[in-house]
């Protein structure tokens, strides 16, 4: 009767904590969403330390920053980007779905012969708040199953929006769950010189810029590279894989 009774009580504790993780996930993201076009280095820092097992941002020692692109690989724009950063010597992290190495394999197979890493952005592209949380980790671990990661293993969820499934999940798996510091809705194909600006003015050791590469023309995407490069070079910073950052980083802030 006694085990009954416990086990009573544990369940619906347990849902309700999953409930108030879920409420302040989404409530802290929507309260964001003004900062979704430009995210100040400083917020950035203060999230790293109240979500510590969700990577926005990385210490790092060394002039580090990460590239990271998702929903690719894309034939026309993976394929541009990957001698954009062949051109300046620099490295990058593929967030891929899925569908797209099933249907591009050669430029999936391109990229990781490139050196670049290769992370998990889910089987297919539907916004990962919306997926049942059986759903969401059977997309999980069959793009995982495809891709293989190496080093540290990463997710970034599809839409940047997610709940405590996919928090849950990433322990289960022992992933590290990436948003990013650096993040200018290039997606939307807004205007090059806004995605530009914000981008460069983002740029510092530590950060982590997103980008996308992925299903649609990426031609803005595509151009602004150079330049953010460039500008990159000239303040002695370089683009590195998510793996190779976190190695540099000031102290251990994830486990």
């Amino acid at each position: 009767t006694s085990e009954r009774k416990l086990l009573w009580v544990q369940i619906p504790f347990s849902a309700l904590m999953y409930l108030i993780r879920t409420i302040f996930l989404v409530l802290t993201e929507t309260v964001l969403f003004p900062f979704f076009f430009y995210q100040p280095l400083w917020l950035m820092k203060f999230l790293s330390k109240i979500f510590r097992d969700i990577i926005f941002y990385i210490p790092t020692k060394k002039n580090y920053f990460a590239l990271t692109f998702d929903d690719g690989p894309n034939p026309y724009s993976t394929s541009k980007i990957l001698k954009i950063l062949s051109r300046y010597n620099s490295k990058a992290t593929f967030f891929v779905i899925g569908k797209q190495v099933e249907k591009y394999p050669n430029v999936f197979k391109l990229t990781k012969s490139k050196g670049h890493q290769i992370s998990n952005h889910f089987y297919d592209s539907w916004p990962s708040i919306l997926l049942t949380r059986k759903r969401l980790e059977a997309s999980f671990l069959r793009n995982e199953n495809l891709i293989r990661q190496k080093g540290y293993k990463f997710v970034r969820p599809s839409g940047a929006i997610f709940n405590s499934s996919l928090y849950d999940l990433a322990k289960k798996e022992n992933f590290k769950i990436v948003l990013g510091s650096a993040y200018a809705m290039d997606w939307l194909n807004i205007p090059k010189r806004y995605i530009r600006w914000a981008i460069t003015n983002m740029l510092k050791p530590g950060v982590i810029v997103a980008l996308h590469d992925g299903r649609k023309n990426r031609q803005h995407t595509v151009d602004v590279l150079p330049y953010i490069l460039k500008e990159a070079r000239k303040r002695n910073l370089k683009a590195v894989t998510l793996n190779k950052l976190l190695e540099s980083r000031r102290f251990i802030a994830f486990s």
